[in-house]
Formats: structure tokens, C-alpha cells, sequence
């Protein structure tokens, strides 16, 4: 301890002997500085006497200076010192890492008066949005302390970071920060770089023919295959796609790819149906998820000279479009208000039916948009049903039946005009709505009043 302070200890302990000689004290203590004062009087009588300079005394409780200078008062003491950061070394410095990496840090460190509260390590962004990572660092054996942090934690904030802060703590609060700028550049950097690439290649095909001349029919099968490179990223679900080619109508199939990790194979086999337009196909392209979105592979665009495609062969095809017998509409041309419904009935022909149509209804007012609604098959009368509910938010006005979407299992289909040439101009079916019952609300509501029964307490 510098001299300076230990005269302050002294001056503290003087000043605390002295307040105690103040009160009165009780016992042998204040019968012994009584008779040390008593001594000091006679010493300095027979000093005089004898002519001689008296030595210099204290009281019972004051120690001389020479002595304070080296006492120690153990109650005073307190810790202010600064712990030490002997090295630091960040093992991926200056490194381009992906999700799957980690950081690891080192530090040699120690307090001489204690023991050591924290250890941390802040990590910043250099641009972008904040993605602030702290890293507190455990201790290991004597001076070594070590932290990872796994780069996962940077998902969604790639780009480049530094170390912003290497700290040191003890436990009475002391500090100290290890320097991280080094002419006036960061010294520990590194870079996330979870670049997402899946690249296909090396398209095959393999026909399972029953027919001798290699085309296929209902049965058969046919098997894609490709190679797959990913990085950074792993694949998700993954489909092929085919379509005819040079037909007259545009007809697709798809079906599920399994992917081999091992082999980086994808695998799709789709077995030809009764619905499979009979014409030739292709492989038209491969889509997987990846990361949150599809990624999509067109085999002509990556080998276009390879052939891809099979022929199907299929004699009991329907290529027949939907025949509408029948459109019924309950109450076609009548009025109707709010808590009354509409049903609407679509009768077809059909072999290969799919299991719902869609109509759609066009109001005459303007600015009102169209409304739609789902119909679904009954086999037993091949009749599509559904029923139109009249709420107080259903606009009044006349609503007209302009379109429908109506399809077999194979795409073949029809339209209004089909059922009926001049519907456009005839509009045989509509109902109307009753403006009563309907809530024309266009205002915000209005806070009257706001209450807390127990306001304040």
C-alpha cells in the first residue's frame, strides 16, 4: 500500500480511538488509558526535571506515524484492483462460416484479490437489421476460460460481424476490457454465408412397358431419376410434373420424388391411369421445397438434348367434356332478405364426374364484387347442390348466375354456353335481395363511455 493511504488509515484510526475516549467506558479499558495518561504526565515532569527532550509519545490507543506506516487494518480493506486478461484468441477470426459452424473463444484470465464474476464476449452486425449475440465464457481449469456459440443463432441475418466488446469482471465490480479495434479496424470478424444452392442434373428415364413397341397403358410404369447437389441446405418435398406433348389439349400428372441422402438420387415413379390422356409426355419439370419456398427444375433448360419423353396408349379414355342436363334455382327471379337462403342445383352427365363444381353470381349494382359458390355431387341423382345464405351483409340487388367452373377427373370441360348459347343475353338466372334487413353500416364505431368499477383502488 502507497504511503499516502497508509496515513490515511492511520488518520481513520486515530479519529476512531479518539470518538471512543469521547463516551464514557466502562471496565478495565478505560481504567488502563486512565493510568497510561497518568504515566505520560509523570514522564514529562521528570523529563523537565532532568532537562532533558522528551520522546515522542502517543496515547494508549495512537500509534506513532512511523509505526502507521506499516499497519495494516484488515476491517479497511477493500479490493480495487482490476482483474487481468492475460490473451484472447477467437479461433474462427476472419472465417466464412454456414449454420452448421461454430465459434469458439479463449481467454486467459485472472484476479488476484478474488474470484472472477463474468467473462462475456458481445458479437454485433456490421449492416442490416441488429442481431446482437452475447457469449459468457466458462471457466475451465485455472487461468482458461472458453465459450462457443453455435452459428445457427445467425439464421435469417447472414452477412459480416464483429466482436464489439471482450469484458472481465471480479466480484467486488472491477473491470476490464480487452481491446478489440486495432488501427482503428475490428481485430476478431468473421462471416455467415448460409447461401442456399440445390443444383439436378443427370436426368434418366426408365419406361415399364407391357406393349412391344415401348408405349405404355393403364398399368404400366414409368421411373425418373436424377442426380442432386445441395449446400447449406437440406430438401424438402419434392415432386415431378409431367405433360402431354403435342396434344390438342394440355394435360398434366404429377407425383412424390424420394430422395436418396446417400446416393443424392431423386427417385419419382408415376403409374399410368385411367385418366392419362393418351398422347405423348414429357417430364416437364421438378419442384422442392427448400428453405420456406419452391425451387424449380426444367429438364430442357438444364439437358435439352435429352429425351425424355413416353407414349401412353389408353382406348377407354374419356375425352368427353361434362353434359349439363339441368340449372335450377329455387326461388330463380324472386325476392329474398336477410335469414333466407338460395339453393342451386347443376344435373349432369358424366362418367368420370369430379366431386364439386363452382357458380358464380354477378351483382347488377355496381361496384360490388362477384360472389361465388362451392357445389357439391350427389351420385345417386347426379346432381351438383348448394345453397347461397341471405345475410344482412349480402348487398341488395340483383344477382346474376355469369359463370361456373365445372370439370371431369380428366379436365375435360364445360361452360354456360355450352348448356345454353344465348344465356348472356337472356340471364335466365338470378334472385334478388330485399334491402330490408340489410345493414348498410359504413360508420366507425362510437366509445360512449369507458368504467372500471374498482377505478383506482
Amino acid at each position: 500500500m502507497k504511503k499516502s493511504g497508509k496515513k490515511l488509515l492511520g488518520i481513520l484510526l486515530t479519529a476512531s480511538i479518539i470518538a471512543a475516549t469521547v463516551f464514557p467506558m466502562q471496565g478495565t479499558a478505560a481504567e488502563e488509558i486512565d493510568r497510561g495518561v497518568k504515566s505520560e504526565v509523570q514522564q514529562k515532569e521528570e523529563n523537565a526535571t532532568q532537562g532533558k527532550v522528551p520522546e515522542p509519545t502517543v496515547s494508549a490507543n495512537i500509534l506513532p506515524e512511523a509505526e502507521l506506516e506499516d499497519f495494516l487494518v484488515a476491517p479497511f480493506s477493500y479490493d480495487i484492483n482490476q482483474p487481468v486478461i492475460e490473451s484472447f484468441e477467437f479461433e474462427e477470426n476472419g472465417q466464412t462460416l454456414t449454420k452448421d459452424g461454430t465459434l469458439h473463444f479463449n481467454m486467459s484470465a485472472y484476479d488476484a484479490d478474488g474470484d472472477i464474476r463474468s467473462a462475456t464476449v458481445k458479437i454485433y452486425r456490421k449492416s442490416g437489421s441488429s442481431n446482437t449475440q452475447t457469449v459468457t465464457l466458462q471457466q475451465k481449469e485455472g487461468k482458461l476460460y472458453t465459450g462457443t456459440l453455435p452459428c445457427s443463432r445467425f439464421m435469417g441475418y447472414e452477412g459480416e460481424y464483429y466482436i464489439a466488446q471482450i469484458r472481465l469482471e471480479d466480484k467486488t465490480n472491477n473491470y476490464v476490457e480487452w481491446d478489440v479495434e486495432e488501427n482503428e479496424k475490428y481485430r476478431y470478424t468473421f462471416t455467415i454465408n448460409n447461401s442456399e444452392t440445390v443444383t439436378i442434373s443427370d436426368f434418366q428415364i426408365q419406361k415399364n412397358a407391357s406393349n412391344a413397341d415401348g408405349t405404355l397403358k393403364v398399368g404400366d410404369t414409368v421411373t425418373y431419376t436424377a442426380h442432386v447437389e445441395c449446400e447449406g441446405v437440406e430438401l424438402g418435398r419434392t415432386e415431378m410434373y409431367m405433360q402431354t406433348v403435342g396434344s390438342s389439349v394440355t394435360r398434366s400428372k404429377s407425383v412424390s420424388m424420394q430422395y436418396n441422402a446417400q446416393t443424392k438420387t431423386l427417385t419419382g415413379t408415376y403409374t399410368i391411369e385411367d385418366t392419362t390422356r393418351p398422347s405423348k409426355w414429357k417430364l416437364y419439370y421438378i419442384d422442392t421445397y427448400v428453405m420456406g419456398k419452391y425451387q424449380y427444375f426444367y429438364p430442357s433448360n438444364i439437358e435439352p438434348n435429352k429425351d425424355l419423353t413416353f407414349t401412353v396408349v389408353n382406348d377407354n379414355y374419356d375425352d368427353e367434356k361434362p353434359v349439363i342436363k339441368s340449372i335450377t334455382i329455387d326461388k330463380n327471379g324472386q325476392m329474398v332478405k336477410a335469414g333466407e337462403s338460395v339453393t342451386v342445383k347443376v344435373k349432369v352427365e358424366e362418367k368420370n364426374p369430379s366431386s364439386s363444381m363452382t357458380v358464380y353470381f354477378t351483382p347488377e349494382a355496381s361496384g360490388i364484387g362477384r360472389d361465388y359458390h362451392y357445389l357439391y355431387l350427389d351420385r345417386n341423382t347426379m346432381e351438383y347442390t348448394g345453397k347461397i345464405n341471405i345475410t344482412r351483409d349480402t348487398y341488395p340487388t340483383k344477382w346474376e348466375l355469369t359463370s361456373i367452373n365445372l370439370s371431369d377427373l380428366n379436365g375435360n370441360s364445360t361452360s354456360l354456353s355450352d348448356f345454353q348459347a344465348d344465356w348472356s343475353t337472356t340471364r335466365p338466372w338470378y334472385y334478388n335481395v330485399d334491402p330490408e334487413g340489410y345493414l348498410d353500416d359504413t360508420k366507425a364505431p362510437v366509445i360512449e363511455s369507458i368504467t372500471i368499477d374498482k377505478n383506482g383502488e
